[in-house]
């Protein structure tokens, strides 16, 4: 029997985050923010195992009131410092509303249909380097990463980021798996977003799986159509 499980809460977090972004071409930036996140989530989770699931959903939503920022950068080009204030960085409070939802659908004895849509919007938001969502990746590896099929995590940095998933999940042998995936997001589609290079996005990639005592073991190759690359993404254990 699957397991049925829902879970809701919310609290308080103090947070810190460590950055060293690029923001231009001669300008790089290093540092630290502290800020509060008031916050509510809600789950649901059905899936008849937690490794390569058949059955099942795992629904994770979460919103947020991000407030309090104390950030302390520097900034410096070619080795120089510059006076952050004179950046125009902006730590303005924002509300965040995120979703990240599966579905597995059986297919079969040894197949099964994967169904995600994943994504994030940050409103009122002003801030250019802290806290947009990181597209990418085929695992959610940080509280704002968005996954992808197609591009590594990171490649595009969005305040709002929609993104759905569709694969075919099957075991070849025991306890081998093929997966095929394809993918579409959209993004910086609220207003205020800062320019990006694009603003869709289409993915593809077939994934190598092995079941084991460790954890999954994954190996995919994948291929965007805007960036025009062949990529490898290779995935060992859990994410926490």
């Amino acid at each position: 029997m699957p397991n049925r499980n829902m879970s809701f809460g919310g609290g308080l977090l103090l947070e810190n985050l460590r950055l060293k972004p690029k923001i231009a071409n001669f300008i790089q930036m290093t540092g630290n923010v502290w800020q509060y996140n008031g916050h509510f989530n809600f789950g649901v989770n059905t899936l008849n195992r937690k490794m390569y699931p058949t059955s099942g959903v795992d629904i994770q939503l979460e919103t947020g009131y991000i407030f309090g920022h104390q950030p302390d950068f520097a900034a410096y080009e070619d080795g120089r410092e510059l006076p952050v204030d004179t950046l125009n960085l902006d730590f303005s409070n924002y509300q965040r509303l995120v979703a990240k939802m599966n579905y597995y659908i059986p297919l079969g004895y040894r197949g099964a249909i994967q169904l995600g849509v994943n994504g994030g919007v940050n409103f009122d938001y002003s801030q250019s380097l802290v806290n947009a969502y990181l597209l990418g990746g085929l695992n959610a590896f940080t509280r704002n990463s968005v996954p992808f099929v197609g591009i590594y995590e990171g490649e595009v940095i969005s305040p709002s980021v929609a993104a759905t998933q569709i694969g075919v999940q099957y075991e070849a042998y025991k306890n081998f798996f093929v997966t095929p995936r394809a993918a579409v997001a959209v993004y910086d589609f609220t207003y205020g977003a800062a320019g990006a290079r694009y603003n869709y996005l289409s993915g593809y990639g077939l994934s190598l799986g092995y079941s084991s005592r460790v954890g999954p073991l994954d190996a995919s190759v994948m291929y965007s159509d805007q960036s025009r690359n062949l990529r490898v993404y290779v995935n060992l254990g859990f994410n926490f």
